[in-house]
């Protein structure tokens, strides 16, 4: 059974959250300091970490949060009745400086999706309705919430173009130049190019909406080509996907 992150889950022994742990976030940016100290003096943001395979709940009683990724990654899924009984329509993969229950900070809404870690996520945690309460006086934190809401929807349209391509290597060639865009990559030789973040091919299956062994025969193909590389095959095994070939990658993607 999967795990609620509570408010009580924020990691008691790190220090309180800093002005420079707000001002650095995409959601406080060019907000005043006074602002910031404001939110801050009254105690409702917290750190909090949630390991992998938790699942996070955007409230708890009568109180509602909003979540700022720092670090890691979030699987964004719902329920579907066309689905077989235990499965889960994947919607996306949100990553560091996004923002998760942004609906319940802009109306009385709630979101039917439901998140979990996809790894280990440090999280900036804040109260929505103290949140709500400090940008009614700075029209600053509404607009950046509504970059922050452009930048999901670009994410989610790039997602659309790549389930309406034709099957094949450039539909998978496309999806890890998606990955590259929304994760970036992880510092090494530049021959050896790491996707940050974990994959499984069950989460390439997902975002295509395929199944996962059509995945495995295109991966397969693409290392065969020496354009990737990843250590081992495996439904649900971590893959750290290497890219060896970037323009190979982009020609292959945009071939059909």
């Amino acid at each position: 059974m999967k795990r609620i992150l509570e408010e009580s889950n924020a990691l008691p022994d790190q220090k309180l959250p800093l002005i420079d742990d707000l001002r650095d976030r995409k959601l406080f940016r060019d907000v005043p300091t006074r602002t910031l100290r404001e939110l801050l003096l009254r105690g409702h943001v917290r750190h909090a970490v949630l390991q992998q395979n938790m699942q996070l709940r955007l409230g708890s009683g009568r109180l509602e949060y909003l979540f700022i990724i720092i670090s890691g990654y979030l699987e964004v899924r719902s329920a579907s009745h066309l689905l077989k009984k235990g499965k889960s329509l994947l919607i996306a993969f949100l990553g560091p400086e996004q923002i998760v229950g942004e609906i319940s900070a802009l109306t009385t809404a709630t979101s039917e999706a439901f998140f979990s870690a996809a790894d280990t996520c440090e999280l900036l945690q804040i109260q929505t309705r103290e949140l709500r309460r400090v940008a009614e006086k700075d029209f600053r934190i509404y607009r950046n919430l509504a970059a922050l809401l452009i930048e999901k929807d670009l994410q989610n349209r790039r997602r659309m173009e790549v389930i309406n391509m034709r099957e094949g290597e450039a539909q998978i060639a496309k999806t890890l130049l998606n990955f590259i865009e929304e994760r970036g990559m992880e510092p090494g030789e530049k021959s050896r190019m790491r996707i940050r973040g974990i994959l499984r091919q069950s989460d390439l299956a997902n975002y295509i909406g395929c199944d996962r062994t059509t995945i495995a025969k295109r991966l397969r193909r693409l290392k065969e080509q020496r354009v990737i590389d990843y250590p081992s095959p495996g439904r649900y095994q971590t893959q750290r996907i290497i890219i060896l070939n970037l323009p190979a990658l982009e020609s292959i993607a945009y071939s059909s």
